[in-house]
């Protein structure tokens, strides 16, 4: 609507010349060169009108032409980035089907067609891994180092392939510098804490967790506090071992403190009160864990601080513990053990009837077992077999189970021996129960006590 209104706006004014230029007639003389030329004053305002005209026609004639060869090479560029872009396209989904030749192939067209030589070398190395050539990978790796925008795919390149060689040392010194790089990256700050972990390098793991929150770290609350509880139970063991219980002490609180349901935390803080004449304090400190989470590793630092050596004491203190959480099948299951070691047979039976109900796993079975096969009185051998027969299809008994790789550890440790992930073991029932045999695990992996 505005468009045509000011085309009538300018029809109205160019009627209005004309019809000024009728009521104001006038004649122009032009004398140049001996030439005299005279004319209306309207036809020489049309003329000269048509001269601008003509002049802006020829004006930006010319400048189309000169503009030709600009829109050829804009047309020729577009036409290669397009090609370009539809490489880079290609390449990545070749990395995702593990097509190392395809990745190879779109690498080089990346290069031909977008003249980027970091987005040649990301695909040129990740063909490389696809292929197995280490040594290639880790020069394309080496080369995206030298460009800031590209610097942090290099070192997490190279990060992976050292961890793959087991280079731990050098995984450890590369991650430093790719979580300075980008320190928003949960994969490169769960690895450097792994690492640190894993080189016993403890300090420098509380330095990394507290300054989580300050850099942004997509570590949720109750993540990072599980983590620090563990870094500071390793503090207060490396005290614990070296004889100052009051700084062993200091960290196991703390780490209670930040993960009230810690098993290993409970059973060692239990263990230092108790070296410390702490009695009553440690059996207080394990029996709030023990509620929260049973485990026979309390029960055993409740002995050791009660100083139940023997059976028919152990007995009582596992009695004890039962009436704090008589419904866990976990609790039931410790108490029957120490029931079984006392040759309390009748109040064996009774507890092990009661896990049966709660929690029907092997064990539960295999010490029905053998109170059928130890009782002198009451025992049955043929009730033994069936109870082990019965075991054999059980479900499995709880064990430290690595949450990110499934394996299985015979006792907790603060990085997984398998897979290498920090905090990853809970305690829980196995999918499946392979062969454990403590003398199997890595020994990379950092010691650590028998408790959670």
């Amino acid at each position: 609507m505005w468009r045509g209104f000011f085309y009538l706006i300018v029809l109205t004014g160019l009627a209005s010349g004309a019809v000024w230029l009728a009521e104001n007639p006038g004649t122009v003389a032009i004398d140049w060169r001996g030439y005299h030329i005279e004319t209306p004053f309207g036809i020489a305002v049309g003329a000269v009108a048509a001269l601008a005209a003509a002049a802006a026609f020829l004006y930006r004639g010319l400048i189309y032409l000169s503009e030709i060869p600009a829109r050829m090479r804009r047309k020729r560029d577009e036409g290669r980035c397009r090609k370009g872009y539809l490489a880079l396209t290609r390449g990545l989904v070749s990395v995702a089907a593990g097509d190392a030749v395809g990745v190879n192939d779109q690498a080089w067209r990346v290069g031909k067609y977008l003249k980027d030589p970091p987005l040649e070398l990301l695909l040129s190395a990740q063909a490389a891994q696809l292929a197995g050539d280490e040594d290639k990978a880790m020069r394309h790796f080496r080369q995206l180092l030298d460009n800031p925008e590209t610097e942090f795919f290099g070192l997490r390149g190279l990060i992976t392939q050292a961890l793959r060689n087991g280079s731990w040392e050098e995984a450890r010194l590369l991650a430093e510098r790719a979580h300075k790089a980008n320190p928003r990256s949960e994969w490169v700050a769960s690895s450097l804490l792994a690492l640190q972990a894993r080189s016993g390098r403890w300090g420098d793991a509380r330095g990394l967790l507290k300054g989580a929150g300050k850099t942004g770290q997509p570590w949720t609350g109750p993540e990072r506090q599980r983590r620090q509880a563990v870094v500071e139970y390793q503090l207060g063991a490396q005290a614990d071992e070296a004889g100052d219980s009051g700084v062993a002490q200091k960290h196991l609180r703390k780490a209670m403190d930040l993960r009230p349901d810690f098993i290993a935390g409970a059973s060692r803080l239990g263990r230092v009160l108790a070296a410390l004449g702490k009695t009553r304090k440690a059996a207080t400190e394990i029996e709030a864990a023990w509620r929260l989470q049973p485990h026979a590793d309390l029960f055993e630092a409740l002995c050791i601080a009660r100083k139940a050596d023997d059976p028919l004491e152990r007995a009582k203190a596992a009695q004890r513990l039962v009436r704090l959480l008589p419904d866990s099948g976990e609790a039931q299951a410790v108490a029957s053990r120490a029931l079984l070691d006392a040759m309390l047979w009748g109040e064996a039976r009774k507890h092990l009837t009661r896990a049966l109900e709660l929690q029907p796993t092997a064990r539960i079975f295999r010490m029905l077992a053998e109170v059928e096969e130890r009782e002198p009185e009451q025992g049955d051998d043929a009730k033994a077999r069936e109870w082990l027969v019965k075991a054999a299809s059980a479900d499995p008994d709880p064990a430290w189970v690595c949450t990110s790789c499934g394996g299985l550890s015979p006792a907790w440790a603060p990085v997984c021996p398998h897979c290498h992930g920090f905090d990853a073991l809970s305690w829980k029932a196995p999918a499946h129960v392979p062969v454990l045999i403590a003398s199997e695990a890595p020994a990379t992996a950092l010691p650590a006590p028998r408790a959670s």
